[in-house]
């Protein structure tokens, strides 16, 4: 549950290694929500506790998400599931509440891989990405919010092809792309001695 009370980033990260190291078979992320009539709401309405945002919730979850990969464990639940009660207006004081996080962590995922494809091969111009008919809408992001990202900060447009290769293709030419992989070195140079 990263965002705790009294939590931060090093004891979040310190936690899923933790947990990876014991091989459970499933987890679940849950960001911290205040929800209604509880202890934490108390601490949240007498100033005494801030939830994370849901940038800082898909970053962080994000963070998580590729430690638990990279050890085999299942992921099975990101985000609690809307119902009457857990829903923004509902029980959900405050805290980073959204109905499709799972969709919002994975797409920062693939932002921060096509990143470090973008910056490594000095990529420029409109890009042509093929991918699995399923991977394309977390690919794109929500509401197109890594469209928007590549453009803004690179001028770089992208379009997609259903295919059931995964590779980028500009003017230069095609690059392969595996996400595993990429999961696996972002792990293994961010955390490697801490995952054994």
């Amino acid at each position: 549950m990263p965002g705790l009370y009294k939590d931060n980033r090093e004891r979040i990260i310190a936690t899923a290694l933790e947990s990876a190291r014991m091989r459970p078979d499933i987890a679940r992320i849950y960001p911290t929500l205040v929800i209604k009539d509880t202890k934490l709401e108390k601490l949240y309405q007498a100033g005494l506790y801030q939830p994370l945002t849901l940038a800082e919730a898909v970053e962080i979850s994000a963070e998580v998400l590729m430690i638990f990969t990279y050890k085999n464990i299942n992921v099975i639940r990101i985000g609690l599931q809307p119902t009457d009660n857990i829903n923004e207006g509902a029980d959900v004081v405050a805290g980073p509440f959204h109905a499709a996080m799972r969709q919002l962590v994975e797409s920062y995922i693939y932002r921060l891989y096509l990143e470090e494809i973008i910056k490594s091969e000095n990529i420029r111009g409109d890009i042509l990405i093929h991918a699995k008919s399923k991977d394309i809408s977390l690919i794109t992001g929500n509401k197109k919010s890594n469209k928007k990202y590549f453009y803004d900060k690179y001028k770089i447009k992208m379009a997609f092809v259903n295919a059931e290769s995964f590779y980028l293709e500009n003017d230069k030419g095609k690059i392969s792309l595996d996400l595993q992989a990429f999961i696996k070195s972002y792990v293994e140079k961010k955390y490697g001695g801490d995952l054994n």
